[in-house]
Order: structure tokens, then sequence, then C-alpha cells
């Protein structure tokens, strides 16, 4: 038995980034993205996904200085946005982006014109401590992922002339808070010793 396939798509993905520093105090980055898969149809070929982050270095205000135990202390919070196509050559559906002429279709799957990229949002609000010259670090972070649109494969009746057919379904929710302990017990010029402690509840 003699057989040959050929899998081919187009991606394309633009990007800008704004980072702000006020008084190495106030941090804000803000991004903005673009990205395109000729694997989808006209409507759905590209779609924009924005985040932001934004950060307070507690640690360097005035109020902060003068003493030695709080070397650094930091409030932070962010919101990020993504697309996931999973693997755009097995998806397969026949558009393109006019980048390159034609496309190629995959006979066993059943082109969905509907079909658009998964999306994922992520929630995180955290704070970073560190003591006695970071000899003691806490992190804490609390977060929440949320994906939708979640790309699936179903079988269908090889009578239609295809195997499979893929559509959007589906939604995946995780939260929790995740803390992270490192410590430094020695420290020396021969030997140091650094213990990290992980904790995870969802």
């Amino acid at each position: 038995v003699v057989s040959s396939g050929f899998n081919g798509f187009q991606i394309a993905s633009f990007f800008g980034r704004l980072n702000y520093s006020y008084q190495d105090k106030y941090l804000l980055t803000l991004v903005g993205r673009t990205d395109g898969s000729s694997v989808f149809a006209e409507g759905n070929k590209y779609e924009f996904y924005p985040s932001v982050a934004a950060a307070w270095k507690i640690s360097e205000e005035g109020f902060m200085q003068g003493q030695n135990a709080i070397e650094g202390l930091k409030l932070r919070a962010s919101y990020a946005a993504t697309g996931n196509s999973t693997d755009p050559g097995v998806i397969n559906n026949s558009y393109n982006l006019g980048v390159l002429p034609g496309s190629v279709t995959n006979p066993t799957v059943l082109t969905d014109p509907n079909l658009k990229n998964e999306n994922t949002t992520a929630l995180e609000f955290g704070v970073d401590l560190r003591l006695f010259d970071s000899r003691l670090n806490f992190d804490i972070d609390v977060y929440d992922y949320s994906t939708k649109n979640q790309i699936l494969t179903s079988p269908i009746s090889q009578a239609s002339g295809v195997s499979f057919r893929r559509f959007n379904a589906g939604e995946i929710n995780s939260k929790g808070i995740e803390v992270i302990l490192a410590a430094k017990p020695i420290v020396s010029e021969n030997f140091t010793w650094k213990s990290i402690v992980s904790e995870q509840s969802q």
C-alpha cells in the first residue's frame, strides 16, 4: 500500500508593546497582539489579544525606608488573552491569508467555515516579599485561567467521504492560589544552602 500526504498552512502575527515606569515604583505594561491563521475561514482568520500588567514596588516608597528587614515588597496584577489553533496542519481547512497562492485540504477532515481559535484568558494577582537581604522570599499568586471555544474532534460516518470533523465546544476553568517559599539558611564563600517549598491549591 502506497500513500502520501501534504499539509500546508500560513500564519502571521503582529504585536506592539508599551512599557511605562514612574520613579521605578509604578510599572505598567500594555501589549496588543493580532494572530492570523490560514486554517480559518474569512471573518475568523485574525483575532486580537490584549494584555495589561501593573506593579507597585511598595518597598521603594518613602515610608518603607530606614528599615532593614524588608528588602523588597511588590504588588502586581495582570490580565492577558491568547489564542490557540492547536495544530494548523491537522485542522487543514481550505483557506489562505493571501500571503501565498492556494492552500491544501485534508480529505479526511470536514472543513468548518465557523471554526475559530481557542481563546484563553488569564487573570493574576500576586505579592512578592524579600526579607533579610533576600535570605527569605515569599511569592503568592492568585490566578483564574479560562479557555473557551476549545477545538474538538469528532468522528463521523465515512459514507460522507470524510472521517472527522473539528468544531468549537467546551470550556475549561482553572483557579487557585500558589505559594512559594524560598530560603537561604547558609550563604558563605564556599557553601550555599537554598530550600524552596511550593504549594498550589485549586
